[in-house]
């Protein structure tokens, strides 16, 4: 089964193998490229991906926090599957890769935001950086993953559970003080409308 080969933008239809040098040829418009078919194959097999390092409000994030910083990771962000922020800590910068460090230039990866994003986002080749500025409070889910060779995200993607807590003047407990304020400010603004009345009958 022959597939559609992306290679840097650009995209080949028509191949023929040679048996002498056991590489392939892939023809496009008015151009063509000679590649070993191994490194299709390499290609698709992705490592494990991993954070290697969490940045918030511009501040990195390690294992031993100083007591000032309100995120405390408790573990490496290379094996943390979820964290929780304040509010005002909502500007964050990962880092992530496979460790194989001879491949980093030539992978491309795609990223998605579960609560935010409707599709994925495809990075440029070697990019492993991403940011995310001003996120509002919810809960999301971060998904990384290599491009293979079809042009699509691969399966089994890096997943990072993402919790920015609501402001206390935004939780359930605030909103039902709120609201148990304004019954009490209608209760008396009726009581006092009922006296008022009164007084003007005697």
């Amino acid at each position: 089964k022959l597939k559609q080969i992306n290679s840097g933008g650009n995209y080949y239809s028509s191949l023929y193998y040679d048996n002498r040098t056991h590489q392939m040829i892939a023809g496009g418009i008015n151009e063509f490229v000679e590649f070993d078919p191994e490194s299709i194959l390499a290609e698709d097999q992705q490592n494990n991906l991993y954070i290697t390092s969490l940045w918030v409000n511009d501040m990195l994030v390690q294992d031993n926090s100083s007591r000032n910083f309100p995120i405390k990771l408790g573990t490496s962000i290379r094996f943390s599957t979820s964290i929780e922020l304040p509010y005002n800590f909502n500007n964050l910068s990962f880092t992530f890769s496979e460790l194989a460090y001879n491949q980093q230039q030539n992978v491309q990866y795609a990223n998605k935001l579960n609560g935010l994003d409707a599709d994925w986002h495809f990075s440029s080749r070697g990019n492993n950086r991403l940011t995310y500025n001003n996120l509002p409070p919810g809960d999301y889910t971060m998904m990384i993953s290599r491009i293979g060779s079809d042009g699509n995200p691969m399966p089994n993607e890096l997943t990072l559970s993402i919790k920015i807590k609501h402001p206390w003047y935004s939780t359930r407990l605030a909103k039902g003080v709120y609201l148990a304020l304004f019954i009490l400010l209608i209760i008396a603004f009726v009581n006092y409308y009922i006296v008022l009345n009164r007084l003007r009958f005697e």
